[in-house]
């Protein structure tokens, strides 16, 4: 492995398990620099034929002193999902932590992305541009052949829950000139979808995507250059009222009932009272069989909304993952994968498509793999691949036992060298050696 040298990983023993820490909280403190992170186990996890399963927590030290969660480009077991050269998830409420930010750095060959989750930071770079990023806020760097730039988070900032991730250039376009923007979350795509027990949110961050049920296609201000990578961020939540009305129904059936049995009783009182008792027996034996079938009603919805899934299909030549935000979602009937794990797609060479598998769409945009949620077992997805229309697609779906939230990353490879060194990414070693030329002597 490549070290960065503007990055430093967490030493973590041999056999990747729990380091000692002084005084065991597992956080950094500001006034002991040198004190080691308390690592969990990190790396693979578990496997199959469709996709691997990695955790890597605070695992790397970046900017001024900042403690991350690098989930891809920083552990030699996963150094990249072409074209997708480095993933950092930054998810803290302490301001120790993230109070040192990214002060200036430079960058080459490379797009970055920053998806603001929660909280606010200030980006300063060599363009010009000073942006306050919000909740929910995007932006995108186009570094081409070089920029400086600054993140730094608001001092007024109580948690800070941030998406960083770096896209590879081609060769060609490494050295073209660098851009900037900022995209607000008002004018991110936001499709809702209702199936019953289940709610669906689909936020378009990056590329294209294809609602199968109105079939409206909805694309993201996102700039890309070179590549239209999907990135989509997917909330999925049980539709509560549908219950709860269910419940009311139910909670008035038996007051219905218990007045009708009210009812009963006084009649019987009027008669005898052997009567009466005879009728309150009943009327026991009907109030336990109401509180039968309301459980049962209850016991049917659950089971209804842990079979409602969210489905996609994935070009298997694509560089293709889930990053688990929150909740615990199951693949394709998979053991749930919690928070924090990254799910990461096998995948071909793009010279290795040779059939086709469930691509149904129209031709629109030969650079995107458009997936489409069918969520709730209705339709499954549309893939629109122009150049790969004979590719194989894997039909994923996603279900979850309580509410959960994930974002789902996918881009054509660009199956070229990779030579990434601190903040460059290049397509050979004599271009790293010129990217510190040129920065030593600010070209």
């Amino acid at each position: 492995m490549i070290m960065d040298c503007f990055s430093t990983p967490i030493p973590r023993d041999n056999n990747n398990c729990i380091i000692e820490v002084s005084g065991g909280n597992g956080e950094i403190n500001s006034n002991d620099e040198k004190e080691v992170i308390k690592v969990l186990k990190n790396g693979l996890l578990d496997s199959n034929s469709l996709f691997k399963v990695y955790r890597f927590e605070k695992n790397m030290c970046d900017g001024g002193g900042f403690v991350l969660n690098r989930l891809i480009g920083g552990d030699k077991e996963l150094q990249h999902v072409d074209p997708f050269v480095l993933l950092d998830e930054i998810n803290t409420n302490s301001p120790q932590e993230y109070e040192k930010g990214f002060p200036d750095h430079p960058h080459r060959g490379i797009q970055l992305v920053t998806y603001m989750l929660e909280g606010l930071m200030v980006h300063n770079d060599s363009l010009g541009n000073k942006v306050v990023l919000k909740t929910g806020d995007l932006q995108w760097i186009l570094s081409g052949k070089g920029i400086v730039h600054s993140e730094m988070p608001s001092s007024t900032t109580s948690k800070l829950w941030v998406i960083h991730y770096w896209l590879n250039l081609p060769k060609q376009l490494k050295m073209v000139d660098p851009d900037y923007q900022y995209v607000s979350n008002e004018s991110i795509p936001l499709i809702h979808r209702n199936n019953g027990t289940t709610n669906f949110t689909i936020k378009v961050i990056s590329g294209q995507y294809l609602d199968n049920e109105t079939k409206i296609l909805h694309k993201s201000p996102l700039n890309n250059l070179g590549l239209n990578p999907q990135v989509l961020d997917i909330d999925i939540k049980f539709n509560n009222e549908i219950i709860d009305s269910n419940n009311n129904n139910n909670n008035n059936n038996n007051n219905n009932n218990n007045n009708n049995n009210n009812n009963n009783n006084n009649n019987n009182n009027n008669n005898n009272n052997n009567n009466n008792n005879n009728n309150n027996n009943n009327n026991n034996n009907n109030n336990n069989n109401n509180n039968n079938n309301y459980s049962s009603d209850i016991d049917n919805y659950k089971k209804e909304e842990c079979t409602n899934p969210f489905e996609i299909d994935i070009n298997e030549t694509f560089g293709s993952f889930i990053l688990v935000l929150d909740g615990s979602i199951s693949i394709n009937n998979s053991i749930p994968v919690g928070p924090g794990k990254l799910i990461v797609f096998n995948r071909k060479s793009n010279n290795n498509c040779t059939n086709s598998n469930s691509g149904n769409g129209n031709n629109i945009d030969g650079t995107d793999n458009i997936n489409s949620g069918g969520g709730g077992g209705g339709g499954g997805g549309d893939n629109i691949d122009m150049e790969n229309q004979n590719c194989t697609f894997n039909r994923v779906s996603i279900t979850s036992t309580a509410n959960c939230r994930l974002l789902f990353f996918s881009s054509k490879q660009i199956q070229e060298p990779i030579f990434k060194y601190g903040p460059f990414v290049m397509s050979d070693m004599n271009d790293i050696h010129q990217c510190f030329i040129d920065f030593e002597y600010g070209l």
